[in-house]
């Protein structure tokens, strides 16, 4: 084995070293957030129960969090042991590669899978679980008035499509979490009755809370963001790829 081979494969359990790091640190997370998960759980039911959503889900991404993890650890160490027993665990590193290869094409089907369905989630959220939040935001369902309350204070909006006319449309009060503040776009409240302005609004955001939503979607800077993100991590699984059909070559290679 002469000095370069030894660099390439040092290379290479570098590489899975780093994946390895990558596992550890998203089982820490995950255990972190189990951790917790009473106060967590609790948190997070108060915000969103009534909305239609299982707050569980949480505690669930948190076990899925340290089921990757592990697999990215168990794949680490395959990489590695392949790479420095290449002569007894020649065939770890093909199955190391066909794991890959299938982890990429995955992420691939889930990015088309994520563009084709995004209008029809984003359609049932305004044409369905919109007016839901809204009717039980003014039947006094506290966790549902906190968490629009706190995504309207966050995002800067009003509603979930028409701004305070979500609200008025349904005979429930504007809610004081709708007063445009900042420089964000507004729009005067006109032909309200008092009793459904009783925080005296008189400039609501002129956004509605999904429409927002989708702007910061579509703003460029967060696109080149998460795409950049996503190539990078593509680029890297691609690499590791050809680093270990690389050293497979070299083992047949010196086999002959």
């Amino acid at each position: 084995m002469n000095v370069s081979e030894i660099i390439f494969r040092l290379s290479f359990v570098l590489l899975n070293l780093l994946v390895i790091v990558g596992g550890v640190c998203l089982i820490i997370v995950g255990a972190v957030l189990i951790s917790f998960s009473s106060a967590l759980l609790e948190d997070f039911n108060m915000l969103v129960s009534g909305s239609g959503f299982d707050y569980t889900v949480f505690l669930n991404s948190a076990i899925i969090l340290i089921v990757v993890g592990l697999i990215l650890v168990v794949i680490g160490l395959v990489g590695i042991i392949g790479t420095i027993k290449h002569k007894i665990f020649a065939f770890l590193l093909i199955g190391y590669m066909v794991v890959l290869g299938i982890i990429i094409v995955l992420q691939v089907v889930g990015v088309i899978l994520a563009f084709v369905y995004q209008a029809q989630v984003i359609e049932t959220i305004r044409e369905d679980l919109g007016p839901q939040l809204i009717e039980q935001y003014g039947n006094n369902d506290t966790g549902v008035i906190s968490a629009l309350n706190f995504i309207q204070m966050r995002l800067e909006c009003c509603g979930i499509n028409d701004t305070y006319n979500d609200f008025t449309n349904q005979n429930i009060s504007i809610p004081e979490s709708c007063t445009c503040e900042g420089s964000a776009p507004c729009i005067n409240v006109i032909g309200v009755d008092a009793l459904l302005n009783p925080y005296n609004v008189t400039s609501a955001y002129a956004l509605g809370c999904l429409t927002t939503a989708e702007n910061l979607l579509e703003n460029r800077t967060y696109q080149y963001v998460l795409g950049g993100l996503g190539l990078v991590f593509l680029v890297f699984e691609i690499a590791v790829i050809l680093f270990a059909l690389c050293i497979i070559f070299m083992d047949f290679k010196g086999d002959d």
